[in-house]
């Protein structure tokens, strides 16, 4: 017999979803920033905190197997998803309302499993 997690579909798209808004929402509350910052045209995330992922070999490692060449990718990914982000200028991306609340709901279920 299989189980619910053998009998759901695999969903590449969401799991790419999941994993990049959880590795941006780290970087903001690492620096200590608010949320609302990424959902902000005049903050959001800059070219070079999607690069510091690239810098830690766990990010890294998470990107690449999520099939992520370049810093860039992961928020090309969001936007050619439509409602996720967008760019503000060449070097700075916000998330648009629905990855905002999405990135937040994020955050607290990591808070929750957290020991």
């Amino acid at each position: 017999m299989l189980s619910e997690s053998e009998d759901t579909p695999f969903d590449e798209t969401s799991l790419k979803i999941v994993a990049v808004l959880s590795l941006i929402s780290k970087i903001i509350t690492d620096r200590g920033q608010s949320m609302a910052y990424l959902a902000e045209p005049a903050q959001g995330i800059t070219f070079d905190d999607l690069s510091s992922l690239f810098n830690n070999e766990l990010h890294e490692a998470i990107l690449k197997s999520l099939k992520f060449k370049n810093a860039t990718d992961p928020m090309d990914f969001l936007i050619k998803r439509g409602f996720f982000a967008y760019t503000v200028s060449k070097n700075r991306y916000v998330l648009s309302q629905g990855g905002y609340v999405d990135a937040r709901h994020i955050k607290r279920k990591r808070k929750i499993k957290k020991p």
